[in-house]
């Protein structure tokens, strides 16, 4: 029995993954091209050996035919698509008629594959896409990494015409990093990753019309140690770039309401900001020890990130947070986090992390991790084995396969799909 024909579309480079996003998007593809016959849209800046993605003001976008098994070349046409950084008013009538010489190209391109189905992995390029005719008429499941966003509920995520199953990854995706930094290093090596899933993500967004939710690919590092000297300083790390917003507010109501309390700053703690944070939040770090933790690529925050002792969480409001969170506890790293920053991860309060919500329960959870080594041990090591016995790649991925031979199912009207293939 043939194949069923997938379209993969993103606006993520696949090869090399120069983002933690790209190289998830890789491991979706590498699962779909094992059951289904796929091609993919994926930008480029117009180099076959190279997808690097965005350069400048243009895109260049192609369809091509995956062989991601043999090597890493990718074989195709290229189409340059420029961006409008004025508003569409103000666009030149030559870029107007190559986006729509790119569109009908594309366009021909897609009607000649016959997809079944349409997987938008999506970030802010995509919507370029959507404007090609046709296109949304194909029944499609969207991935999105934000179940916020307002441009996939209202583009993708409703209507009554055609079959719109969302599968959302919720506010789970991870840079893929090795202790070397380099992204492609660990691609072929699946046995050293960990897929999250969102089984309690519709707690997380009750607004939305879930279907089922996806599995996120997770490249991890080895689990750090802790057994540092606790009897100079306490190392607690905050995350977030916001200088607004619920991160931030948490960041200060921690730090106004707990890291000034006389118990805790007994404890020599020292607070590991990210930069733009810091600046926000400068009125209130007056008389507080801090560092900043490195502007760069993932690879330097992290490996600065990791000389914390723990990560606090101190998230009301929002949801944003929630990946950092999951990155420090599949590291070993213990974690003090809030209901809310918690919430859908599947995590247990006094065992795989500290739980509290209040300046007491904080200050309480930060002097327990800093005096009791075993507790640090138990908390990060029960942490990093619930990630490792629960969300295997072996049992993830070919449940994100029978959610998209399911939703293959319906737009067939019952026929059956060919056996997924297993990873």
């Amino acid at each position: 029995m043939p194949k069923p024909r997938l379209l993969f579309v993103t606006d993520l480079s696949l090869w090399p993954p120069l983002s933690g996003a790209s190289a998830c998007a890789y491991y979706r593809l590498e699962a779909l091209v094992r059951q289904f016959d796929v091609a993919v849209v994926r930008p480029v800046n117009g180099n076959p050996d190279q997808g690097v993605g965005p350069v400048g003001d243009s895109l260049a976008w192609d369809l091509v035919k995956p062989n991601i098994f043999e090597n890493q070349r990718w074989e195709g046409r290229y189409y340059l698509l420029e961006r409008a950084v004025t508003p569409v008013a103000a666009v030149a009538s030559a870029l107007v008629a190559k986006i729509r010489r790119f569109e009908s190209e594309l366009q021909r391109r897609i009607v000649e594959f016959k997809p079944e189905l349409v997987v938008f992995d999506p970030g802010p390029s995509i919507q370029m896409l959507t404007t090609i005719p046709g296109i949304l008429d194909i029944p499609r499941i969207c991935i999105e990494y934000n179940v916020e966003d307002e441009w996939v509920r209202s583009t993708l995520g409703h209507g009554e015409s055609v079959l719109r199953r969302i599968i959302v990854d919720p506010l789970i995706y991870f840079y893929a990093r090795n202790l070397k930094g380099k992204y492609y290093d660990l691609l072929n090596h699946s046995k050293k990753c960990i897929y999250i899933s969102g089984r309690d993500a519709e707690k997380m967004a009750p607004h939305l019309p879930l279907t089922q939710v996806a599995v996120q690919p997770v490249l991890i590092k080895r689990p750090k140690v802790f057994k540092r000297d606790y009897t100079s300083t306490c190392r607690i790390a905050i995350m977030g770039h916001s200088i607004m917003g619920p991160v931030a507010a948490g960041a200060q109501w921690f730090i106004e309401e707990v890291l000034k309390r006389e118990d805790v700053r007994a404890l020599n703690t020292v607070l590991l900001l990210q930069p733009r944070m810091a600046k926000g939040l400068e009125s209130v770090l007056a008389g507080v020890p801090f560092e900043l933790l490195p502007e760069g690529p993932p690879d330097s925050i992290d490996e600065a990130l990791m000389t914390a002792d723990m990560l606090v969480v101190p998230l009301f409001a929002g949801s944003g947070i929630k990946f950092k969170v999951i990155f420090a506890l599949a590291l070993g790293m213990p974690v003090i986090a809030t209901d809310k920053a918690s919430e859908g991860i599947g995590i247990r309060g006094g065992v795989d992390y500290l739980h509290a919500n209040t300046a007491e329960e904080f200050a309480k959870s930060v002097r327990a991790l800093t005096d009791d080594e075993q507790l640090r041990g138990r908390i990060g090591t029960a942490a990093r084995s619930y990630f490792e016995s629960e969300h295997s790649i072996e049992a993830a991925a070919p449940r994100w396969i029978e959610e998209l031979n399911s939703t293959l199912r319906e737009v067939r009207g019952g026929s059956p799909v060919p056996a997924a293939s297993q990873p």
